[in-house]
């Protein structure tokens, strides 16, 4: 593998940038980070697997289970970035009814749930990433990171 040579100067601009970052945020890069970050959640739900990585348990009648039948509870699942964070949420603005957030709260713990007396619901937790996500969500923060640094030299 070929050393890449960079001069002085460029290391300083590297370092007073990243200095920077650390000490201010950039807004626009921790936007594309969360909406990444929120579409490999997504992506992994549509899926059928849980936070762990390990697919939810299939249905009594054998169908296979995804957070998708619907997909109200999907829709609710927001981003929201300042300089320094990106914060993955569920949220939804009805009062006084049951939520989605409710609902995810009911997929996550594995409560009891329908009308009646209902059934229990498995757990089938969407919040959280597996290892290998995290990996591929700092990989592509470490792209960014990059690509900005080439525009500034």
């Amino acid at each position: 593998m070929p050393i890449e040579y960079r001069g002085i100067n460029q290391v300083r601009r590297e370092i007073a940038f990243l200095k920077n970052f650390l000490r201010k945020g950039d807004k626009w890069m921790m936007d594309k980070v969360g909406k990444y970050a929120l579409g490999v959640l997504l992506a992994r739900t549509r899926a059928g697997r849980d936070k762990n990585g390990i697919g939810f348990r299939p249905k009594k009648d054998g169908s296979k289970s995804t957070l998708q039948e619907s997909g109200k509870m999907l829709k609710d699942f927001h981003m929201e970035a300042s300089a320094k964070v990106a914060r993955i949420y569920v949220g939804t603005e009805i009062r006084g009814r049951i939520t989605n957030f409710n609902l995810m709260l009911v997929h996550a713990r594995g409560l009891r749930a329908g009308r009646g007396t209902g059934f229990q619901m498995p757990v089938r937790d969407p919040m959280g990433f597996t290892r290998s996500e995290v990996a591929k969500i700092r990989e592509f923060f470490r792209r960014l990171v990059k690509g900005k640094l080439k525009r500034r030299s």
